[in-house]
This record gives C-alpha cells, structure tokens and sequence, in this order.
C-alpha cells in the first residue's frame, strides 16, 4: 500500500512537472550538445543476458553497457547509477524530490536552473515510455527513444534496454 501511494504521488508529480513545461508557452527542447566523441565502457559479464546500456550524451557521449545480474533493483535505473558511481565509473547527483530521487548531474550533464535546464531521460522500454501528447523522441544509434513518463526510481531495468540521458531546456 505504501509503494502504491508513493507511485501515485510521482505519477502526480510528474504530471504537475509536465504542465509547467507546457504553461510556458514553448515546448521542452532536447539541448543536449551532439556527441563528438563516444566511448564505452563495458562492466560485467556482457554475455549474462542481463545488460543494459546506459547513454550519457553530450560532446563526449559515454556509454555504459552494464551487466546487472548482481545488482539490487530495488530503485529502478537509479540502481545502475549507484553502482556504477559505487565502482568509480560515472558519478551522478541527486534530490530527494519527496516522491523519489530528482537527478541534477550524471557525469559530465548538470541541471542549471539559471537556464532553465534540467537532466531528461529517454528510454527503449515500452511500458515506461512517455504517453502523453509532450512526450519527446530521440534517436541513437539508430535506436528510437522516448522520453520516459516515469522517475528514474520507478524505472524499469531489461535485458537490452536503452537508457539514453541528456539536458533538456525550456524558457517561460
């Protein structure tokens, strides 16, 4: 009972954070800088069946292809950012939001209030896609990638899944 009320609770925070975006007039562009670099890193066992690759995009893209077999996921996507920031491989901040963790830097992506940018996620995973009409697409690698209508908390992590991070930004 208490997950659900905490479910409930993102689900109406999210949609709040959604319809201040859309109160602004202009809608949310994706500004994260186009990759220049990419380099990945492999962690795990990548013949597991259990990997999922997460994408910090920007000027020098990292990739992260993450065996999670052995890792606890009991806090959605961020579990992976936990253990990777735990193994010294991507750091990554984050604010306890009230309904869940709210991240403000993942490696070299930071919130900057000032300009009005936030860290934006994407994902392959149907079920936690985005659904309403200001729902964004990216595409990587050839990939196609919706914004996720979920926290990073309640995040679901699959075998093969794409997990693509990036800045968006919007002016009021």
């Amino acid at each position: 009972m208490k997950r659900l009320s905490k479910i409930i609770a993102l689900i109406l925070a999210l949609s709040f954070a959604v319809c201040a975006f859309c109160a602004c007039g202009d809608p949310v562009k994706d500004n994260t800088p186009e990759a220049q670099t990419t380099s990945t890193v492999e962690v795990g066992n990548q013949n597991s069946g259990k990997v999922v690759k997460i994408v910090v995009g920007g000027a020098n893209e990292m990739v992260y292809s993450v065996d999670y077999s052995e890792i606890s996921l009991d806090e959605g996507v961020l579990s992976i950012f936990k253990y990777l920031d735990s193994i010294g491989k991507l750091s990554y901040k984050a604010d306890d939001s009230g309904y869940g963790a709210f991240l403000t830097q993942v490696g070299d992506l930071k919130q900057d209030e000032s300009t009005a940018t936030y860290i934006y996620l994407y994902t392959s995973i149907v079920k936690d896609q985005d659904v309403s009409a200001y729902a964004t697409e990216k595409v990587w690698n050839g990939n196609k990638l919706i914004s996720s209508g979920l926290g990073v908390t309640s995040m679901s992590v699959e075998n093969g899944a794409i997990i693509y991070v990036g800045t968006i930004s919007y002016s009021g």
